[in-house]
């Protein structure tokens, strides 16, 4: 047997905030709760790369994320992926799923 001991830190790049489902009638995107964002106003670099505010906001156990300027290029009843990088920016991507 034999063992290796590494002395530093790990560091997470990127983690994933979750996947939210975009609804096009309400220009918003739905995602859970629990993924840990808070309700206000915050920064999303869309699938182009452009940086956008959107805007929060908390209704039950859902979170309704709402671009504050413009309509989002999204597929209705898509999944996004949020995904936020060490630095603290959020990003999202479309994902294959549904």
């Amino acid at each position: 047997r034999h063992a290796h001991e590494i002395e530093g830190r790990l560091h997470v790049l990127r983690e994933s905030i979750g996947f939210a489902t975009y609804s096009a009638p309400d220009r918003s995107m739905r995602l859970a709760k629990s993924s840990g964002l808070l309700p206000g106003r915050i920064q999303i670099e869309d699938q182009f790369g452009v940086c956008g505010t959107w805007i929060v906001r908390e209704s039950g156990n859902q979170l309704w994320i709402t671009k504050e300027i413009g309509v989002p290029l999204l597929p209705t009843d898509g999944y996004v992926q949020l995904i936020r990088t060490f630095d603290g920016r959020i990003s999202l991507r479309l994902s294959p799923l549904g």
